[in-house]
């Protein structure tokens, strides 16, 4: 029986006749409960697939009306992101919202991609935008090579991985399509605006955790601010000046210190102190200082547990320094 209406009238008459209407269009999917989307209601549904990497079994489709989750367990069919397809399946509770079920994914042409929808990043993180096909803005803290391994899979993939930050929220940008050889450095801290199928990050409850962003290709990353050339030539700050109201650092890009190291373990942080006071540095490299080392630093201003930190950073080693910091008497 075909819907007769997209509404829940709809779907209240067709229940009362006992039987269940066949959905076409993904908002009816995304308006059922949990409940209701377990009771596997016909699929019938006609649009693109706006993320396709039938490897790791991830599949983002939307419509005129929405975005859905497929979730194809058995052989990926031969498609690719930006295929019109049309899918029929069953409705599914999935994860966290309802999804299509025992998909059969018929592909009919080419298409291009939906226009995406801009949100702040505070908005997506209610998670009612999950599996939408949505742009956000935010500047790069680190761009990386890592396994694309989702917590209910077992295999992984290589990925260009962004961590992307907007105010005191982030979120990571998974982009599958890639040259490998190219460096990405020059990314961090440029402002980007990203297109992508957004996907929520939930846990063993059903509750969201956070967002990501399921990106194809690098051309849905476009740059608009570009980044600053070499961050070892911004003007050197007093560690006492994070988180204070100057132009670096509400501009949510990266700042500069300087100071001798008080405490190093290498790749997880490092401690500096100058002469206004001290600082954690939270960076990924290894690069062993000592104690009394002068160092320069960079990284992205952060409220922590006690004192502003350096999130994301970055170091290098100036020599020794000429005097080793006093300890503070308590």
């Amino acid at each position: 029986m075909m819907l007769a209406s997209s509404g829940p009238s709809g779907l209240c008459r067709a229940q009362a006749q006992g039987t269940l209407p066949v959905l076409t269009q993904a908002a009816q999917i995304r308006g059922l409960t949990s409940r209701e989307a377990q009771r596997q209601y016909p699929i019938r549904l006609q649009g693109v697939l706006t993320y396709y990497m039938p490897e790791l079994r991830l599949t983002f489709f939307q419509d005129s009306t929405a975005g859905i989750y497929v979730n194809i367990l058995g052989t990926p069919p031969e498609a690719h992101t930006g295929d019109l397809v049309e899918v029929r399946g069953v409705s599914g509770a999935g994860f966290f919202a309802p999804e299509v079920e025992h998909p059969e994914i018929r592909v009919l042409g080419k298409s291009s991609l939906p226009p995406a929808r801009r949100f702040a990043l505070e908005d997506l993180l209610s998670g009612e935008q999950d599996s939408q096909f949505v742009e956000v803005r935010g500047i790069v803290h680190s761009a990386r090579i890592e396994s694309m391994l989702l917590a209910h899979r077992q295999e992984g993939l290589p990925a260009l991985a962004l961590i992307v930050a907007s105010r005191r929220n982030k979120f990571k940008a998974w982009i599958t399509n890639f040259d490998r050889t190219a460096d990405y450095a020059s990314l961090v801290d440029a402002r980007v605006a990203i297109r992508g199928a957004c996907g929520a990050l939930f846990n063993e409850k059903r509750q969201l955790v956070g967002i990501q962003l399921f990106v194809s290709t690098r051309e849905q990353v476009q740059i608009e601010e570009a980044v600053h050339a070499d961050p070892y030539t911004l003007r050197v700050l007093p560690t006492s000046n994070l988180m204070q109201f100057t132009p670096e650092t509400i501009s949510g890009h990266r700042i500069r210190v300087q100071g001798a190291v008080t405490l190093d373990k290498p790749g997880r942080f490092l401690y500096i102190q100058d002469a206004s006071g001290g600082v954690r540095v939270v960076s990924p490299q290894d690069e062993s200082v000592r104690i009394g080392d002068s160092v320069d630093a960079i990284g992205f201003p952060a409220p922590g547990q006690y004192a502003p930190v350096l999130e994301d950073g970055a170091f290098r080693r100036l020599g020794t320094a000429a005097t080793t910091p006093a300890p503070v008497d308590l």
